[in-house]
């Protein structure tokens, strides 16, 4: 007579095949977190490259001169109103912006150049941007 069900071997063997499978799962998994993390940090530094070259766009070439920083400085913003700026990535992005005068000397406009560097766990990264302003 045939018993229906399955053997204790077939049972063993699904669940290795299974375990497998669940622990490439996993890994993939860290993989999906870290990525996750890199285009949340990316989108923080894109924002923060466009506010600097806007905030450069908007002051002119009378007053531009007052906002280079050749070195690197944290992202600093007024959140609540209240006057006062803020640090609201606790010092992980930290920028740079150059000025670079006509090369004509006519000084009609700076080419401005903007750099938001951050670091994870696994290294140190950087944003280039640059616009002209005249």
């Amino acid at each position: 007579m045939f018993e229906r069900g399955f053997s204790l071997i077939e049972l063993l063997i699904t669940l290795m095949v299974l375990s497998f499978g669940l622990l490439g799962l996993a890994g993939f998994q860290t993989h999906i977190i870290h990525a996750n993390a890199f285009s949340r940090d990316m989108t923080i530094a894109a924002t923060i490259g466009s506010d600097l070259l806007e905030e450069s766009k908007a002051a002119g070439l009378g007053s531009l001169a007052a906002l280079e920083s050749s070195t690197q400085a944290p992202y600093r913003v007024d959140i609540d109103g209240d006057g006062l700026l803020d640090d609201p990535y606790q010092g992980r992005f930290t920028w740079a912006r150059t000025l670079t005068p006509d090369p004509t000397g006519e000084g009609k406009f700076y080419t401005v150049s903007v750099t938001v560097f951050w670091s994870d766990a696994r290294k140190e990264h950087k944003l280039n941007y640059r616009t002209v302003v005249g």
